[in-house]
């Protein structure tokens, strides 16, 4: 088996060694098991920008074009 580090926050680690306490096990196995669910489920963090993941909603909304750029949509906002 391989050793490895992981550094997380102090709170993070407080809890994990709570609930391996409560389990009557070790965070090692918390750590694994946790890590297998989440390769096992694919749960992951979507990968692109914001646009790349609304990129079907970008343009569908009727309306004026330059909102940000044009001052006369921007009277009363601001300095």
């Amino acid at each position: 088996m391989t050793t490895m580090t992981v550094k997380m926050p102090e709170k993070l680690s407080l809890r994990l060694r709570d609930e391996a306490e409560e389990r009557r096990t070790n965070c090692s196995t918390l750590i694994r098991e946790a890590v297998e669910k989440m390769l096992e489920t694919g749960n992951r963090p979507a990968k692109g920008s914001c646009l790349s993941q609304a990129l079907d909603l970008a343009g569908c909304l009727d309306g004026a074009r330059d909102l940000a750029t044009n001052p006369d949509h921007m009277k009363g906002f601001g300095a």
